[in-house]
């Protein structure tokens, strides 16, 4: 019987930590997004409301306000950037090139490094099939 006692208090235990850890992200969340809001307009809100939507559960907590600005900065300012990029329609910009990951790829600040590299390669190009 007492084990069966320290079982269900590390369970509630557990469960009281995940509300309180989720709380306190989704206050981060919430900076987030109002600042990307501020930054970057509607869009940009829209925007971090949609990583915030997507992102694992594994991230939550793990990944800081700075690493999602600065991939969200990334990814808007590319799209700015390029003629073929304001052609992206907001749904295949929201789905396939604002993610900062796909699945078990390791969280890393790539499009800082990537960028400089390829930008050269896509700067004549006047549309998405011409800089692919």
């Amino acid at each position: 019987m007492g084990r069966l006692w320290v079982r269900e208090l590390l369970v509630r235990v557990l469960i009281i930590l995940n509300v309180l850890v989720a709380g306190l992200y989704g206050a981060r969340a919430d900076d987030f997004v109002a600042e990307a809001g501020r930054k970057h307009g509607e869009f940009g809100r829209e925007a971090a409301e949609f990583l915030i939507a997507g992102m694992p559960a594994s991230d939550r907590g793990k990944l800081t306000e700075e690493f999602l600005m600065g991939n969200l900065e990334g990814a808007l300012k590319t799209r700015s950037e390029f003629p073929w990029g304001k052609g992206i329609p907001d749904e295949v910009f929201l789905n396939d090139v604002l993610p900062y990951a796909s699945l078990d790829e390791t969280r890393e600040d790539w499009r800082s490094f990537f960028y400089p590299k390829c930008k050269e390669l896509v700067k004549e190009a006047k549309t998405t099939t011409e800089a692919s």
